[in-house]
């Protein structure tokens, strides 16, 4: 390693190291959580607003719709005749022939056209609604029906092409929303209008509606304050999580150093302990050369050697009886020479490999034939006590007068299975602490999932509570969203139940699984993250896959890995995507499955260093190195192979094959 990235080597271990030994690093996370929901509130505040306003604008819009067919009824008609009353006089600014008439009976009628009739409908609205409605034009017939200052204003607008007009005046409880929109001339209106100039299609004037605010706008401030409650509790909520899976993540981090530290202490101590002892073997070796010509011609010098090493060297002969017995197999087996001379070497095996072992003898005899002579194996050795041992076998024979002998070399190595279980147990803890990673990055794109479900059944019961006040409560629509809600239970059920069991700790169980069930888990909770960078998804995968032996739970840590490192890798990227492919394969031997990005893509001599522990060419802070080594060891592990294609700027193409179960 060059000084330069030695040295950035070290800054990046310095700052990991600070950022999980203080807490104060912590108010990041909580920060970046906080501006999201921030963000969340404005937008959620400002589409309220917005329905809000939207429903304002239906309602005055079908108000003004329903005085302009009534209008053009009676405009159809020329006018309508009505009983004269005291509400009801002749309209002095009508002038038209046969405007007042009388009867057979002697009842006294006069016409009334659109214009009085809007009147009339606007004194019986601000009776009863409250709601003010305004005929009027810049060249009223009725000195009345002049335009004020808000309507002229709407009015010039409509002669510059706008359609209608929607606005929030006024102060504190006499705020009202004014809405106006145009009358268009009609063939029927030129009954009227045609001596003031007027052509069919011209702006004849407009009809404004004036609707008390106050209850709407309390009615706002009231979902309002429901959005502002309920996003400080998913806040609170969250940022607890967050809180609790970074120290829980610092405590993993502290322990995982710590037992780093400790073994890094014990591999100078071997290493110092193996250097001794290379010396010696050294030393052994150069001795043994020495005496080489003289152990061929003494038998005793032989067994001298013999007895003089530490692993068990056994010979037998062609039946399979022990000939010949060193001390070191005494201290393997803790049998003296002089009990096992003569006896089988069956005596040495437990029950389960004698029926094997004489099988191959007489194979061996039979053909030549045999499965572990020349080869190292592991099997298990049966000590005097009767306790199991686990040894390390190399068997070869030779021959003296036409006859076949064996001998075996065994080496104890109960301390190298100690070793390796040790071994197998931090790996374990490596990827528990990999998973809680995996949920820390995660919570806010699950947060964002869960939120929609429960925004939605919020609204639900604001709704039952007021048709509940109206009186208005309709069972058959109750039935309908109390199933809708229940859906949307169901459905954030169905996320922390998975995420239970994804944060369960692993019980390295191996079982036929469906790997399109396990990328399916993995997307449950990603989905939110990638819907809320824009990054397309997509699966090609073949619907008659073999399954595969593995743990469905470390397979799923697999491909969450593999999406994060994607997903992390587009920076504004507006056509991003991400596909998961398994194509058929007719030999159905093995399953070949490939994840593949269009993001910024890895240099190519970062490429044979990607899985490596604590490698990584994220920005400091943003990676821990170990992702994509802890995926490389779950594959091997499902004795499978990984490998990585990627191009600068292009993308980066992940390949797994594992062997399938072949019916």
């Amino acid at each position: 390693m060059n000084p330069e990235n030695k040295k950035r080597s070290t800054l990046k271990k310095i700052f990991i190291s600070k950022y999980f030994e203080s807490k104060v690093f912590w108010l990041l996370p909580v920060a970046v959580w906080t501006l999201i929901v921030l963000f969340s509130l404005y937008l959620n505040n400002s589409n309220l607003k917005h329905h809000y306003y939207k429903m304002v604008m239906e309602r005055s819009q079908a108000m003004f719709s329903f005085i302009e067919m009534t209008r053009l009824w009676n405009a159809r008609h020329g006018g309508v005749y009505v009983p004269i009353t005291k509400d009801i006089q002749p309209n002095q600014y009508l002038d038209v022939p046969n405007r007042d008439v009388v009867t057979v009976t002697g009842m006294k009628l006069t016409k009334v056209n659109p214009a009085y009739m809007t009147r009339q409908i606007a004194e019986i609205a601000e009776d009863q609604r409250k709601i003010l409605f305004h005929i009027t034009s810049l060249n009223p017939i009725r000195p009345a029906n002049k335009a004020d200052d808000w309507e002229t204003m709407a009015l010039k607008g409509f002669e510059n092409g706008n359609r209608e007009v929607l606005e929030l005046v006024g102060v504190g409880k006499n705020m009202v929303f004014r809405y106006m929109a145009p009358l268009e001339v009609k063939n029927a209106c030129m009954k009227c209008h045609a001596e003031q100039g007027y052509q069919i299609g011209d702006i004849r004037g407009g009809i404004s509606i004036t609707t008390p605010a106050a209850s709407i706008l309390e009615y706002l401030k009231t979902q309002r304050n429901h959005l502002i409650t309920l996003h400080l509790m998913i806040f609170l909520i969250v940022t607890t999580l967050v809180l609790i899976f970074t120290n829980y993540i610092r405590l993993q981090w502290l322990e995982l150093k710590k037992t780093k530290d400790e073994q890094e202490l014990l591999i100078d101590l071997r290493t110092a302990e193996l250097r001794e002892t290379n010396k010696q073997l050294t030393n052994e070796i150069k001795e043994k050369e020495k005496t080489e010509q003289e152990l061929r011609t003494s038998e005793t010098k032989f067994r001298s050697v013999t007895q003089s090493a530490n692993d068990a060297i056994i010979s037998a002969d062609q039946e399979g009886a022990i000939i010949a017995w060193n001390k070191g197999s005494q201290d393997i087996f803790g049998y003296s020479e002089a009990e096992v001379l003569g006896k089988p070497l069956t005596f040495l095996m437990p029950e389960k490999f004698r029926t094997r072992h004489s099988e191959g003898i007489k194979r061996f005899h039979a053909a030549g034939e045999s499965k572990v002579i020349g080869k190292t194996i592991e099997f298990e050795g049966l000590h005097k006590s009767g306790s199991l041992i686990p040894v390390e076998l190399s068997l070869s024979t030779w021959s003296s007068k036409e006859t076949i002998y064996f001998t075996a070399i065994i080496r104890d190595i109960t301390e190298r299975k100690q070793m390796e279980e040790e071994k197998n147990k931090m790996q374990l803890k490596l990827l528990s602490s990999a998973k809680m990673a995996t949920l820390g990055e995660i919570a806010t794109g699950i947060a964002h999932e869960i939120n929609q479900p429960l925004t939605y059944i919020s609204s639900c019961i604001q709704g039952f509570k007021d048709d509940i006040k109206n009186n208005t409560l309709k069972i058959e629509e109750l039935e309908s969203e109390v199933d809708l809600s229940y859906q949307q239970v169901c459905r954030i059920d169905k996320i922390i139940k998975h995420l239970r069991s994804f944060g369960r700790a692993d019980d390295v169980i191996m079982a036929p699984i469906c790997i399109e069930t396990v990328i399916d888990n993995a997307i449950l909770l990603l989905k939110e993250r990638l819907r809320l960078r824009s990054i397309n998804l997509i699966k090609k995968i073949d619907p008659y896959l073999s399954p595969v032996v593995g743990n469905a739970n470390q397979m799923e840590q697999v491909f969450i890995n593999l999406i994060q490192n994607a997903t992390d890798a587009f920076v504004e990227k507006k056509d991003a995507k991400i596909t998961i492919e398994i194509p058929k394969n007719q030999d159905k031997v093995e399953m070949i499955i490939k994840v593949s990005d269009n993001g910024s893509g890895i240099e190519q001599k970062d490429i044979e260093k990607i899985f490596e522990p604590f490698f990584t060419t994220k920005e400091v802070g943003k990676g821990t190195g170990l992702g994509l080594s802890i995926v490389y060891g779950i594959v091997r592990k499902h004795n499978g192979a990984i490998t990585c294609e990627s191009k600068r700027g292009e993308g980066t193409t992940f390949t797994i094959t594992l062997p399938t179960i072949v019916k």
